[in-house]
């Protein structure tokens, strides 16, 4: 969306034009402050908080295609691949609808189901120069999106990538899975391994660090709780703070696992032009 104005003030033309919203660019890491977010629309008090900082939900509704306590988390169903391009399961059609009304171009891929592997087609993590995914679990028709790219590929045995990994920023990655952060660190990025556990998730043993917090700006990054009650909340914010990043604590309670918040769409910089007016 674009407004422009021509203001003529003590012989001076104003031109000023404002783009009052834009697709991430590189996923979940917005280069100014977010205005759309993916999040599960199960948990209201993130919805409210998150309203609250001016940011519109796009919620993510339970499907049937998936088990019970991730039917809505937003990394099971949405892959987003860069700027305004998302892949989806093929029967997420209100999702859909949804994404292409904020002006995305949605590529479908295979059918969701509730038995691993079907159900982490769409879990991967795509970055600027990488992208980190389980090859034998994504979704053929995002694999081979991916490896048209350019980008390169960083193969791991975990399918649930996404949810096992908080991004941090372009080189940067915060997880509790060891061989995630092998293959991160031999492909140069910084890599901070915390202790697998201490995140709340109904009916499973532990919810993963990815699932619980999401960037909200360049330098700030959400969590769904405490890092105080995480044994190693400490560290995660010594490595944000390390790199000019913000805490924003969305609850009071324990960190718990909701699916990530994905980053959609985000502030446009205001252009502000100003020319002479040419008298004849």
């Amino acid at each position: 969306m674009r407004k422009s104005w021509n203001i003529v003030s003590n012989g001076l033309l104003l031109l000023m034009s404002v783009k009052t919203s834009q697709f991430v660019k590189i996923p979940h890491l917005p280069s100014r402050k977010v205005t759309v977010a993916a999040v599960s629309s199960e948990y209201e008090e993130i919805i409210t908080a998150l309203r609250k900082l001016e940011i519109k939900v796009l919620p993510i509704k339970p499907t049937n295609q998936l088990d019970e306590p991730v039917a809505s988390h937003a990394d099971m169903q949405l892959l987003p691949v860069g700027e305004n391009y998302f892949f989806l399961s093929s029967e997420q059609q209100q999702l859909s609808q949804d994404l292409m009304k904020l002006g995305a171009v949605v590529r479908f891929g295979e059918k969701l189901e509730k038995e691993y592997p079907k159900d982490v087609l769409y879990n991967a993590v795509c970055l600027n120069k990488f992208y980190i995914c389980n090859d034998k679990t994504i979704s053929k028709k995002a694999k081979s999106f991916l490896e048209d790219s350019g980008k390169k590929a960083i193969y791991v045995k975990q399918g649930y990538t996404k949810c096992s990994v908080c991004v941090v920023d372009e080189n940067s990655i915060i997880t509790a899975n060891p061989k995630i952060a092998e293959l991160s660190s031999q492909n140069g990025m910084d890599v901070l391994l915390i202790r697998p556990g201490f995140i709340q998730i109904p009916k499973y043993d532990t919810g993963l660090i990815g699932g619980c917090c999401g960037k909200l700006d360049w330098n700030q990054m959400a969590f769904t709780g405490k890092l105080s009650q995480h044994p190693d909340g400490n560290e995660i914010q010594s490595f944000l703070k390390q790199r000019k990043i913000d805490v924003i604590e969305l609850t009071e309670y324990p960190l718990f696992d909701i699916g990530s918040i994905i980053p959609i769409c985000q502030l446009a910089c205001e252009e502000i032009g100003m020319t002479k007016k040419h008298s004849d």
